[in-house]
């Protein structure tokens, strides 16, 4: 997975800053639990649209298995600190995402 185009979202949170990342390929079970490192990571494989969200210091990122974007949310921590921590992010999904695609069964 690469990283294509983040786009600045309107949001409802003082002092946050909402984005939408989008890859160049659907987010996969291998991405998702390639975050896990990182932070608090909830994943719901097992719903219709499995859905998860990762909580870090700085940084929320939610998003649906099978799309090619994500939600990251910066909470006003030091800007430092969320550069860091989207780096790693975007290395590990990068990394996680090279491998050939595993189809999800019925």
């Amino acid at each position: 997975m690469r990283l294509r185009a983040r786009e600045r979202l309107e949001d409802c949170f003082d002092g946050s800053r909402t984005y939408r990342y989008r890859f160049d390929r659907p987010w996969d079970r291998a991405a998702i639990e390639a975050l896990r490192p990182l932070g608090r990571l909830d994943y719901f494989p097992d719903f219709p649209r499995p859905f998860f969200r990762l909580f870090t210091r700085g940084l929320v990122v939610k998003g649906v298995e099978g799309q090619r974007s994500c939600r990251v949310i910066l909470t006003g921590e030091r800007q430092e600190i969320v550069e860091r921590e989207l780096g790693q992010l975007l290395d590990l999904v990068a990394g996680a995402g090279d491998a050939p695609p595993r189809s999800r069964a019925a």
